[in-house]
């Protein structure tokens, strides 16, 4: 089943979550803690089409907007992207997306997102 982020059909084969804490060594035996980063989310899998690929693109440009990122389960908030990237693979039908043409382009892409 797909799963879309800003209303756009992507197929994940791997999600993951990643927090870290600001941890400053203010000296070698004392740690100061200044709080926590945004949980970034880790998404890799692929899409289908260009369009497709050209709005995931813009999500990264859009100046940190959030975006709704839901799986099968259900929503599971909202997200600004921090990186997306992309490859195409070398394929000559797809049978993925019945929504697009058998002749759509299929890419791999990686998508890393701020918990909004």
């Amino acid at each position: 089943m797909p799963w879309t982020y800003n209303s756009q059909r992507i197929y994940p084969d791997k999600s993951g979550e990643n927090t870290s804490a600001i941890l400053p060594v203010l000296q070698p035996s004392i740690v100061q803690s200044f709080g926590y980063v945004s949980t970034v989310r880790q998404l890799s899998g692929l899409i289908v089409g260009d369009t497709i690929k050209e709005a995931l693109e813009a999500t990264s440009k859009d100046g940190g907007t959030a975006h709704v990122l839901v799986s099968p389960e259900g929503s599971l908030g909202s997200f600004s992207c921090k990186s997306f990237n992309v490859d195409r693979t070398m394929s000559t039908c797809q049978t993925i997306d019945i929504t697009q043409p058998e002749d759509a382009p299929v890419y791999n892409f990686q998508i890393e997102l701020l918990e909004a």
